[in-house]
């Protein structure tokens, strides 16, 4: 079972990974957090994607977010790349098996 302080401690890295991946390098003017959920929503194994929020107005970001479809290929394979090994995300063209 996980303690508080451990859950805390992978909350630190996982905010310490995000900026070390400079998404705002990215973003082209869009927040950050924008094109993070475009990116997840570009992911092409993935049929759904749940997202919450306590804030309204988060939730209207997000629709409007969505509304902007798919990052292109380019900004998708940067982020894959920062966020992860080149590997472990396939790309948006990559076949299914």
């Amino acid at each position: 079972m996980r303690t508080d302080r451990a859950g805390a401690d992978a909350l630190a890295e996982r905010h310490a990974r995000l900026a070390a991946a400079r998404p705002e390098e990215l973003a082209d003017g869009a927040a950050p957090m924008e094109l993070l959920l475009r990116f997840i929503l570009t992911h092409p194994d993935l049929h759904a994607v749940i997202v919450g929020s306590t804030r309204p107005e988060h939730v209207l970001a997000n629709v409007a977010a969505a509304g902007k479809g798919p990052l292109p290929p380019d900004v998708y394979e940067a982020m894959r790349k920062r966020l992860t090994r080149a590997d472990a995300l396939p790309s948006p063209r990559t076949e299914r098996r």
